[in-house]
């Protein structure tokens, strides 16, 4: 048995913390660095496949850890994370 595709809509990107325009959503998806929408013919309404949206935000969280630890061979400056 096949699960069901889910959607989400523009307000459920903000709510999973996408605050995009639309615009500017959309340059993303022309460049590649967003998934594209699913256009429902005839309505104007746009929306997302849930597990791109999913995988797009795991794909930034597994970016910001690699950044992290890159980072956190640097020297902080002085008087920064001390504890007192």
């Amino acid at each position: 048995m096949r699960a069901g595709i889910r959607l989400v809509g523009y307000r459920g990107l903000s709510a999973r913390g996408i605050e995009y325009s639309r615009s500017h959503l959309w340059r993303l998806e022309q460049q590649g660095r967003f998934p594209r929408r699913v256009r429902f013919s005839g309505s104007g309404r746009v929306a997302w496949i849930e597990h791109e949206i999913d995988e797009y935000l795991e794909g930034l969280a597994a970016a910001r850890v690699v950044t992290g630890s890159q980072e956190a061979g640097r020297q902080q400056p002085s008087g920064l994370g001390q504890t007192l």
